[in-house]
Formats: structure tokens, C-alpha cells, sequence
């Protein structure tokens, strides 16, 4: 038997009844503990709450095991914490314990230096917006590469000029219907309007010698060198980047050049590495744009052209 004092009680004597040498085992026990309890500490480490996942783990297997690994209690604070208590993670255990648990976890959730690239502002959303919209996406998954910017705020997007038309470009074009007995390759391919526009010349007047910086974080040294390497490519054919206006005569021969389910327009993406914009069906006279380096968006432009005469070749077959 096993009686301890009630609470509120003026005594702090437990008793123990019962074989002589099982009272001496729980003697020991309760003595053991106590001495544990008295000499336990508490130890608050500060961790940004974003980071508070490395440590709890799946179904918190991470947190149990460093518990079990070095003899202490962690409490992680509730996503509802506010505060300072927020980002507190509570360390329970011996000194010793408690001192190699903390320095454990500090380790754990220390992040990565990251390496820095600074990048011209005006070029910012041009790089950002490069692969085809997914450089960001691409460094994650390729690379397990990500960008921050040092607590500094990102450059606003710059104002999107309207759509194109042929009135800006030049004078007005004769249509290509699909008729059979209209039109031909010829006329696709002499009645269309092309122009070209260099982009760092359409930046001018903009401040060129701002920089923002790029902190590329996490993956290990190899992939952050191949992350730094991918996106000094972006900058370097941003710089000779050039923005390419294709008005087409007729605008139902837009559908041509986006295929079905974007199939066509995304295979000249992909093929060229120029991002394209297509104007819909019907809008007559908007250009599609097509930006990237020189040569590439001149290949696209002749693959663009070529997805119009194939398409209006088999709306003729179709017509009989």
C-alpha cells in the first residue's frame, strides 16, 4: 500500500506498507524520481513558427524520437499561440539533457545561408516570368531550390501595354477565309504583319542600376550552383530579349495557332522557349506576342505561321 498525502495537507509523508523488500524497490523509485523532477529545467528555444514542422515530423514521429533520443520533454506552442509564446518550444529534462537537446534542435532548424545574386529591378518580373512562367516552379522541383529577397519588397509589375492591333503596326489586311476557293499559303505568308521591338529599348527611361537580391536557399551546394547557373541564363536572354507582334489577316485563324486544348501553341512554347500570347478567335486585328531571344521568337513566329496555313489547309480538305 501505497499512501500519499491529500492535497492541502500539512504533511509531505508518503507511506509505505508491505514486503520489506518491495517497500525498499519503491523507496528507490519515488526517491529516483524525485531527485529527476528536482533536478529538471526548463529551457525556451525560439523557433520561427515555419519551422516548427521540422521538428513535430509526420504524425510527430520527430518530436518523439528526439524525446526518446535524449531523455527530455518538447513542447511545440499550437498554431493558435500568439505572441511571443508563438515561436517559444519548451524544453524539459535535466540540464545536461536539455543542454544537448537544444543544441540538437537549433541545428535542426537553423536555415541555410543561401547563397545571393543581385538582379537589375527592371528585370525582375521579366527572369521571374521565364520557362514559360515557371522558373520559380522549376528551381523547387528540379533543384529543391528556392528564392526569398532578403526582406526586401518586390519591384510593382510593370504596366501591361493593350493588345496590339494592326492599326498600330501598319495599314489595314485582306482576309484568309477557308473558302476552297480562297486564299492560299501565299497570302498567309505575305499579308501578315511582323514587327519586332527590342526589350531592353522599350525600357527606357527606367531606372537600370537598381539591384534586388536573389538568396537561393535549401538543395545542397550542387544544386544551388546549377539554380544560380539556370537563372543567370534567364538574365543574360532577358537582356537580349526582343517582343515579336504577329497580326494574321484573317482572326479566325487564331484557333489554328492555339490547336485543341492549347496543344498547338503550347508544343511552339515548349520547342522555342518563348512565351506566347494569343489573342482569341474573332479579335480582329490584335497581334499574338511571342518574347525571347531574337532567333527563337523568329522561330516561333515561322511555326506560328505554319500551324495557320496546315490548319487552314485541312478546313479546305474538309470543305471538299
Amino acid at each position: 500500500m501505497v499512501q500519499f498525502p491529500r492535497p492541502g495537507s500539512d504533511t509531505n509523508t508518503i507511506r509505505i506498507e508491505g514486503d520489506e523488500a518491495v517497500v525498499a524497490k519503491i523507496v528507490a523509485a519515488i526517491q529516483s524520481f524525485v531527485s529527476v523532477r528536482e533536478n529538471q529545467i526548463n529551457e525556451i528555444v525560439d523557433v520561427a513558427p515555419a519551422r516548427h514542422g521540422l521538428l513535430i515530423g509526420r504524425g510527430g514521429e520527430t518530436r518523439k524520437g528526439l524525446e526518446k533520443e535524449f531523455n527530455v520533454s518538447i513542447s511545440v506552442p499550437s498554431t493558435s499561440a500568439t505572441g511571443t509564446t508563438r515561436s517559444g518550444i519548451k524544453i524539459t529534462g535535466a540540464a545536461e539533457d536539455v543542454a544537448r537537446a537544444t543544441q540538437k534542435i537549433q541545428t535542426m532548424v537553423q536555415e541555410p545561408a543561401g547563397e545571393t545574386m543581385m538582379v537589375p529591378r527592371h528585370l525582375h518580373h521579366v527572369i521571374a516570368e521565364s520557362n514559360n512562367g515557371n522558373l520559380f516552379r522549376n528551381l523547387s522541383r528540379t533543384f529543391h531550390v528556392t528564392i526569398d529577397h532578403a526582406g526586401q519588397q518586390r519591384p510593382a509589375r510593370p504596366a501591361v501595354a493593350g493588345p496590339r492591333s494592326r492599326a498600330t503596326v501598319h495599314g489595314n489586311l485582306p482576309l484568309i477565309t477557308d473558302d476552297a476557293d480562297d486564299g492560299n499559303d501565299a497570302d498567309v505568308m505575305s499579308n501578315h504583319v511582323w514587327e519586332m521591338e527590342d526589350l531592353m529599348a522599350s525600357m527606357d527611361g527606367m531606372d537600370m542600376d537598381s539591384t534586388i537580391p536573389w538568396v537561393f536557399k535549401g538543395g545542397d551546394a550542387a544544386n544551388v550552383a546549377k539554380a544560380r547557373q539556370l537563372v543567370a541564363q534567364a538574365l543574360d536572354e532577358a537582356q537580349r530579349s526582343v517582343t515579336g507582334y504577329l497580326v494574321l489577316p484573317d482572326p479566325k485563324t487564331y484557333r489554328f495557332v492555339i490547336g485543341q486544348g492549347g496543344s498547338t501553341v503550347n508544343r511552339i512554347r515548349r520547342e522555342t522557349g518563348c512565351k506566347i500570347e494569343v489573342p482569341k478567335s474573332g479579335s480582329a486585328g490584335e497581334a499574338i506576342e511571342i518574347r525571347g531571344s531574337k532567333a527563337a521568337v523568329e522561330q516561333a513566329r515561322d511555326m506560328v505561321l505554319e500551324a495557320v496555313i496546315t490548319g487552314i489547309a485541312g478546313s479546305r480538305r474538309q470543305l471538299g
